[in-house]
């Protein structure tokens, strides 16, 4: 990357990257970390390496964003784009990288006239995202930006009309030491990168900077910057042609013709506080506007043909295609069709959304101990289905902790409209894992859960307002004959409030979209769009102790049962958090075979604050001790027989001790055997 204006008395000097997100920006630069608050960033300049998705109120404070790790695809960058901040990479940069500063700040070198220069936190740059551009004003001067940094704050209050005096009485000295390279900053920071207001506060900081014998210097810089408006437009007009020949959807071209006013509208405020008229610029407004139109009108014929052919498909085929007649619906309200068209598109969207209502609506929340006992994997998921075909046969003292499903009824209903069309268009994308999760994700967070769904769960945890909860998934492809999918899938504990349970509910439905389970249900063979997601809540038990037992020994010992358990909740061994205790347990009396134990001295317990849970430490009235005894082990392998006898087959089962001695079951599945390829 070479510089490609360079001076050694403070003008601004101009590094090229690549420009990853369009727009323009000008602040002080900051240092991305997860300590620096957003409240902290606001207006700044954010230098990264690489964002992740706790960056995001940074991103969204900051003015634009420098990253040292990123290429037009990742993580900041897309975020920028979406967010409307600027941003430029510098990945591939010879003449500008990032290093560890003073007292290890980040900062950014700069290869400066055959040495090199540290900016540092605070300094203050131009950031141009559509061409790629850092300029850095006074590269190789520090006293100039150490002039900057004292200056632009007052100069961002003199734009709101705060310590006008303070601006100017500080702006007159700094511009007798540094004379044409910081006027050439105040103009191009102003009028380009919007610094400050156009108009009143523009036209009061130009009358400032004409004073003391400035004004032939100030004339020659507006015409140069004149010059650079006037190239913006053509290449905003010339870009804008090109695009318009591939725009096919309303919305497409909505978005353009806004896109492209704002820009004209935007270099007409800068040539106003420029002084210069914009020629041209209404000419070519006209003649944009004109090709606009032709488009519109094919798009109208094209758009009345689709709606005609959709109208005429008979009503089995249409139920099919609800996510299109919402789409079909949007977009000719858009382009304003004949009210004799969309309102029988209306009525037929109307008709079969209310027949999935009426069919989706009779179960969307089951009870765990319903007495109709439904327990239809398809209604109720693999995890729900297990403990509904257990929960009547537990051994005395053995029960199910209170809860409901939120059956897959509640998934489909929404899914209903163009949240389903969303997904179905990911799953058939033919992106990889990731943009499909992503944009499946989106759909399914992007909208609140529909008010049937919620007024059903407001009934459901009617007397349990202040019961913490435990979301769990509870897919139709998890836990049954093809596999556990086990860890595939999200989990939440401690969940407490109406609130928050909706959100929690609507994310562990998103996880049926989780990059790693689909891989894993590409890897079976299974179409993306077979698997639909219910959601099992039950009161979370904070148990004593818990953990994971095998009615088989997958080592396979058919005789011996394999229990792995540890202080405080289960999550600690199912998710891999602690090791635990292992025991060894002869099916056919009880006895113990052998054990591991005793070596565990952290547990996983709620956190007390939030949804989640925290690690704690064991009590040290039970360090060094098993965390089951005989009697305990005695009675998971009666559980553990009883579950085979009736299932008829070997059983996973995730079980819990609370402090009273009560054993709780909360979920059984199927071992799953070992299938050379």
């Amino acid at each position: 990357m070479e510089p490609t204006r360079t001076s050694d008395d403070g003008r601004l000097t101009v590094y090229t990257g690549r420009g990853t997100a369009p727009g323009h920006a000008c602040g002080p630069l900051r240092s991305n970390s997860p300590e620096l608050d957003p409240d902290s960033s606001l207006g700044v300049i954010l230098v990264a390496g690489r964002a992740v998705p706790e960056d995001v109120g940074r991103i969204l404070a900051a003015a634009g964003t420098i990253t040292f790790g990123g290429a037009v695809l990742s993580h900041i960058s897309l975020l920028s784009r979406e967010f409307g901040k600027p941003s430029v990479s510098m990945a591939d940069s010879l003449e500008m990288g990032l290093i560890k500063g003073p007292g290890g700040v980040l900062a950014l070198t700069m290869d400066q006239n055959g040495g090199t220069d540290v900016l540092s936190e605070g300094d203050i740059v131009l950031l141009d995202g559509s061409r790629g551009k850092v300029l850095v004003p006074g590269a190789g001067v520090p006293a100039f930006r150490e002039a900057l940094r004292e200056l632009f704050p007052r100069l961002v209050r003199f734009g709101a009309e705060q310590d006008e005096a303070g601006f100017e009485e500080r702006l007159e000295p700094l511009l007798k030491n540094f004379g044409e390279p910081l006027l050439e900053f105040l103009m191009e920071a102003t009028v380009l990168y919007r610094v400050i207001p156009a108009g009143g506060p523009t036209g009061r900081l130009m009358s400032l900077l004409e004073r003391n014998d400035r004004t032939e210097a100030v004339q020659r810089l507006r015409r140069d910057l004149a010059l650079r408006v006037q190239e913006r437009i053509r290449i905003l007009f010339r870009n804008a042609e090109g695009e318009l020949a591939a725009i096919t959807e309303p919305d497409d071209l909505k978005r353009r013709v806004d896109h492209v006013q704002d820009g004209a509208m935007q270099c007409h405020r800068q040539m106003e506080d420029l002084g210069v008229a914009p020629a041209g610029l209404e000419e070519a407004l006209m003649e944009y506007r004109a090709k606009v139109d032709a488009i519109r009108d094919g798009l109208r014929f094209a758009l009345t043909r689709d709606v005609k052919e959709m109208l005429a498909l008979p009503d089995e085929a249409l139920r099919h295609r609800i996510g299109g007649l919402f789409q079909l619906l949007r977009r000719t309200r858009n382009m304003d069709l004949d009210r004799e068209l969309t309102g029988p598109l209306q009525a037929c969207l109307s008709k079969h959304l209310a027949e999935e209502r009426a069919r989706a609506g009779a179960h969307l929340i089951i009870p765990l101990d319903a007495e109709d006992g439904i327990r239809d994997r398809s209604l109720v998921g693999g995890k729900a289905a297990g403990l509904f075909q257990v929960r009547s046969i537990l051994p005395a003292g053995c029960r199910i902790p209170w809860g409901f499903v939120v059956t897959t009824s509640a998934y489909k209903l929404h899914l209903l409209g163009e949240n389903g069309e969303r997904v179905r268009e990911a799953a058939q994308s033919g992106g990889d894992e990731s943009s499909i999760s992503r944009r499946a994700k989106a759909a399914i967070l992007g909208t609140s859960i529909p008010r049937e769904v919620a007024d059903a769960l407001k009934a459901a945890i009617a007397g349990h307002e202040s019961t913490r909860l435990a979301v769990r998934s509870s897919g139709t492809l998890e836990d049954g004959p093809a596999g556990s999918l086990a860890g595939q899938y999200d989990t939440y504990l401690g969940v407490q409030g109406r609130k928050e349970l909706d959100r929690r509910i609507r994310m562990a439905w998103a996880s049926l979209w989780n990059h790693r389970a689909i891989r894993m249900l590409t890897a079976q063979g299974h179409a993306l769009t077979s698997a639909v997601q219910a959601v099992l809540v039950q009161e979370v038990i904070e148990t004593r102790c818990a953990g994971v037992l095998f009615s088989r020994d997958p080592s396979g010992k058919p005789d011996t049962i394999l229990i792995n358990a540890a202080w405080g909740l289960g999550e600690g061994i199912s998710q891999g958090e602690v090791e635990g205790d292992l025991y060894w347990v002869r099916r056919s009396t009880g006895e113990l075979i052998g054990s591991d134990t005793g070596r565990v001295e952290n547990m996983i317990v709620l956190d007390p604050d939030r949804t989640g849970t925290v690690e704690g430490e064991v009590p040290d009235g039970r360090k060094g001790l098993p965390c089951l005894d005989f009697a305990e082990l005695k009675r998971l392998a009666e559980l553990a027989c009883c579950l085979e006898n009736a299932t008829g087959r070997g059983q996973d089962v995730e079980f819990g001790f609370t402090e009273q001695g009560d054993l709780m079951v909360f979920q059984v599945r199927r071992v799953m055997q070992y299938r050379p390829k």
